[in-house]
C-alpha cells in the first residue's frame, strides 16, 4: 500500500506539533489543522487517508466532523482524541465512526501504535476491495443514462442523477459550488434545496457501490461545493 497521508486536527497547537514531531520522526507524511475549518481547506487539496481528529474544536465538534468523514469520504481512518474519556464519549465516539478512541494526555507509543492499527485496517481494506477511486477515469454516458467504471461495470442513472453528473463532468475537475449545482437542478438555495440535493447524492453513492462495489468518485468539499475526480463525459 502507498504512504498513507494522515491530517492532525488540534487546537492545541502545542500538542500539535507534538503529535506531527512524533508522526514525522515515525516517517509518516502528516499534516496539522488547528480547526474544522482549516481541516477542510485542507481537504481541498489534500486527500487523508487517517484523520486525527480532537473532540473539542473551537469552531466544530469532533463528532461532526467524523460525521462528514463516514459520510463524504467512508474509506478514511479516523483515530478521536478527547480530554473528556467518558463512557459516553468513547461510545458516541465509536457509533459515530472513529476507528480509535484516545483519551489524552495520550502516550506517544500508544499514539503511534493507534496509527499502526488504522494503517493495518486500510491495508487490509484496499487488498480486499475490488476498487477505489484512483484506478482510472469513470465515464458518464449522456445519451445512455449510465455511469461507466473504470472496470466497465455499468449503473443506469434517473434523470435527475444524469444531470447532476452532467454538471460535474463538464466542471472538468473544477470545484462546483453548491449554490450552482442547486440552482442548475431546480432546487432552492436553502436548507430544503440542500437537503434534497444530499438524498440524490446519498442514493447515487449507495446505487453505485451496492451495484459495483467501488466508491464514486464524487468529494464534498465542506463550505465550497463538490468535486469529481476522473469522471468525464461521453
Amino acid at each position: 500500500m502507498p504512504e498513507l497521508t494522515i491530517i492532525l486536527v488540534e487546537d492545541d497547537a502545542d500538542l500539535r506539533e507534538s503529535l506531527l514531531d512524533c508522526l514525522h520522526a515515525s516517517g509518516r507524511n502528516a499534516y496539522g489543522a488547528g480547526s474544522a475549518r482549516e481541516f477542510y481547506r485542507l481537504l481541498a487539496t489534500q486527500e487523508a487517508d487517517i484523520a486525527v481528529v480532537d473532540l473539542n474544536l473551537p469552531d466544530e465538534d469532533g463528532f461532526s466532523l467524523i460525521r462528514f468523514l463516514r459520510e463524504e469520504r467512508p474509506q478514511t481512518g479516523i483515530v478521536l482524541l478527547s480530554g473528556h474519556a467518558t463512557v459516553s464519549n468513547r461510545i458516541e465516539g465509536l457509533r459515530t465512526g472513529a476507528d480509535v478512541f484516545l483519551a489524552k494526555p495520550v502516550a506517544y507509543d500508544e499514539f503511534d501504535a493507534a496509527i499502526q492499527s488504522v494503517s493495518r485496517r486500510l491495508a487490509t481494506l484496499a487488498g480486499s476491495d475490488k476498487g477505489g477511486q484512483g484506478a482510472g477515469s469513470w465515464v458518464f454516458d449522456q445519451k445512455g443514462l449510465r455511469l461507466i467504471a473504470y472496470d466497465g461495470q455499468m449503473v443506469f442513472l434517473t434523470n435527475q442523477e444524469a444531470r447532476l453528473l452532467s454538471i460535474l463532468a463538464d466542471a472538468d475537475e473544477k470545484i462546483v459550488p453548491h449554490d450552482t449545482l442547486l440552482s442548475r437542478l431546480g432546487y432552492s438555495l436553502d436548507d430544503a434545496g440542500k437537503r434534497c440535493l444530499s438524498a440524490v447524492l446519498v442514493r447515487l453513492r449507495s446505487k453505485v457501490k451496492d451495484t459495483t462495489g467501488l466508491t464514486m468518485p464524487i468529494q464534498a468539499l465542506r463550505g465550497q461545493g463538490y468535486l469529481a475526480r476522473g469522471l468525464r463525459g461521453k
